[in-house]
């Protein structure tokens, strides 16, 4: 079976291809086993990324209960939400069906169909998973006021979280890491006020240390987080803080973080790669930002997807009834979290805390920070979104 390399995987939002979350094949409903497709060379999911291209993603999701609704029940007329979008557009009436309206947008589509051949993708399972993340999510936000009155500001938590980031791509660590990182910082601080700006460094090199444990099938050795910090932590010190740390998460180190929402999200609305990467980008510089703390991961996860599409396939952003179903957030409920990322991308390149910046400006990652079609938005963001969410 001819695959990317590891890395090439990461960048693409791949799922890791060392793991086997099925660890069986997939039976079929006549009693037979069917092996998983071999990808041949010279096949289309293998010429590279385009915005044509759909790139396979994870899936989370299953036939057993794709016809269940995960939160609440689908809108009939999506469509009018995606077009009160548009600049100059007028509020479409919910209740009266268009006569242009694609009678598709209000059927939600089987997006695990195709997957009964490639056990990795564990579409038997996927649904039930699913569900357990939407309803866990919540246990591991915090409030985004943990930081007011205390020795550590905003400001002291952004330079930190910047920092991570750097070191987690020197680190070369696969994506899921820093967002761990990130949630077990937050929830450690939220519990442990007396940690003043002299442990804050500390803190975020065991989280770092940590999620690489949860992670990495390769754990950079402690002696490199020591490195990293110029000595200024031991490996006493970020021994002891690692047992500290575990102890105040109380070892839930397993979060449903937006990632894994993205996947789901990103398969439901046939994407192409670099959308996909761009809605990475979008959530990372949320990072930044303690006001998300408390922004559950799905509702973060569908704001940069719908975001992310809007930038790059603006005349294809329509938010369907199986996008919604999967995301289980109608269009209108997003447009707070979709105006706040906005303020974020409009000051990316000349903020202080740049690592996002820099890091989605290579060319592994397809320059999305710097991607014409960004700049393009960014000079029209007010006429692109319209601010007309209202009805």
């Amino acid at each position: 079976m001819q695959d990317m390399n590891i890395n090439e995987q990461r960048n693409a939002g791949c799922p890791n291809p060392n793991v086997d979350l099925n660890h069986a094949a997939i039976q079929k409903p006549n009693g037979t086993v069917r092996p998983a497709a071999v990808k041949k060379e010279g096949d289309k999911e293998n010429q590279g990324p385009s915005l044509s291209n759909p790139v396979p993603m994870d899936t989370e999701n299953s036939r057993a209960v794709i016809s269940r609704q995960i939160a609440r029940p689908v809108a009939r007329n999506v469509t009018a939400l995606a077009q009160a979008m548009r600049p100059n557009s007028k509020p479409s009436v919910m209740s009266k069906k268009q006569p242009h309206e694609d009678p598709e947008a209000s059927v939600v589509r089987d997006i695990d169909a195709g997957d009964w051949d490639r056990p990795l993708y564990c579409p038997i399972y996927v649904g039930d998973v699913m569900v357990q993340c939407f309803s866990e999510e919540g246990d591991y936000t915090v409030p985004r006021d943990y930081l007011n009155g205390r020795i550590i500001y905003p400001k002291h938590r952004a330079v930190l979280i910047d920092r991570l980031i750097q070191v987690h791509d020197k680190f070369q660590c696969s994506q899921e890491t820093i967002y761990l990182t990130v949630n077990y910082v937050d929830r450690y601080l939220r519990a442990n006020p007396e940690i003043g700006k002299s442990s804050l460094h500390l803190v975020g090199i065991t989280a770092l240390f940590i999620s690489c444990k949860v992670e990495e099938i390769s754990v950079p050795s402690l002696d490199d987080f020591v490195y990293v910090t110029d000595n200024e932590c031991k490996r006493p010190q970020i021994l002891a803080m690692e047992s500290s740390m575990l102890k105040s998460l109380q070892f839930k180190l397993l979060v449903p973080h937006s990632l894994v929402f993205l996947r789901r999200f990103s398969k439901a609305a046939s994407v192409s790669m670099i959308v996909h990467i761009m809605a990475k980008y979008l959530i990372e510089l949320t990072f930044l930002d303690v006001a998300f703390c408390e922004v559950k991961s799905s509702k973060i996860a569908a704001a940069a997807l719908w975001l992310a599409r809007k930038i790059l396939t603006p005349q294809s952003c329509q938010w369907d009834a199986t996008i919604e179903h999967h995301c289980t957030y109608p269009l209108i409920s997003l447009h707070e979290t979709i105006i706040k990322i906005v303020g974020l991308l409009e000051v990316a390149h000349i903020d202080t805390y740049r690592e996002v910046y820099k890091k989605y400006s290579k060319q592994q990652l397809h320059k999305v920070a710097n991607s014409p079609e960004l700049k393009v938005f960014l000079r029209n963001s007010a006429s692109h979104l319209g601010f007309t969410f209202n009805r």
